[in-house]
């Protein structure tokens, strides 16, 4: 078997014609995957490079493979007339929905595990796996949870229960309260929820809202609050700083002590 160190590909994604691009970072001998699930609207290398930075952390230390990957989205060009940033990566979504987003991941998983031996190589059913879910796309690692059994852990980076967002892409599609408890209620494996004090998307009862929803009193469940780090966790006190993403490292470090 030819193992790749570190290897980039395209596999067909759920909107439209468009693609989804992955990025593999091998680990010899060692059965533990982590899959980042970017935010919405998010890159695969993440702002300030803090996803591919956490994922050579994992790769160095020889922690996990790492898969990182970046959702199908409309290749268009910048409407020079429009000076929001957020609203410009919002044009490359509209028409996309929660459950194309949620396709795609699951499309990432199921490509993992099939070629599981060729990128990794570990058999499918040797295959352990840990969800890194950030902003409000962590709801997808328990959407993957209840269809992958080889999902041991999620790890959620700011991620909040927030439900009624409208006439925004793909997030005023995002599916009502009794549906996406169901999912969350049903997770039976370990569950961390990582929230900054400075969050100005998600209030912190949401973070505890998440948290009391999934699984059940007996789930091995946490919550960890990060002072001063925002929403992107890209920055403490309003400054940009590496540090909250390598606490998210130290913590998958001794998280799969126990998995």
């Amino acid at each position: 078997i030819s193992i790749m160190e570190h290897k980039i590909y395209e596999i067909p994604g759920s909107y439209g014609d468009t693609i989804i691009k992955i990025s593999h970072f091998y680990v010899p001998e060692n059965n533990n995957i982590i899959i980042n699930i970017h935010g919405t609207y998010g890159s695969m290398n993440g702002w300030n490079n803090k996803y591919l930075n956490f994922a050579r952390q994992l790769k160095s230390h020889n922690i996990a493979n790492v898969v990182l990957y970046e959702s199908s989205r409309k290749a268009i060009e910048p409407d020079s007339n429009e000076t929001d940033r957020y609203k410009q990566k919002q044009a490359h979504f509209i028409g996309k929905t929660f459950f194309d987003e949620l396709e795609d991941a699951r499309r990432v998983l199921q490509n993992t595990l099939e070629q599981s031996q060729v990128l990794f190589g570990i058999e499918k059913n040797k295959c352990k796996i840990i969800l890194n879910g950030n902003s409000l796309w962590g709801i997808l690692a328990f959407y993957l949870a209840h269809e992958f059994s080889q999902v041991k852990a999620i790890v959620s980076v700011w991620t909040g229960l927030r439900l009624e967002i409208k006439n925004v892409p793909i997030l005023d599609t995002f599916p009502n309260i009794h549906k996406l408890k169901e999912k969350l209620q049903s997770f039976t494996g370990k569950y961390v929820c990582y929230y900054g004090t400075d969050d100005d998307i998600f209030t912190k009862e949401s973070f505890f809202q998440l948290l009391d929803t999934v699984g059940n009193k007996k789930t091995d469940k946490s919550i960890i609050e990060m002072p001063g780090v925002d929403h992107s966790f890209g920055k403490v006190n309003w400054e940009i700083s590496h540090t909250p993403y390598n606490e998210i490292f130290l913590w998958h470090v001794s998280l799969w002590k126990n998995i």
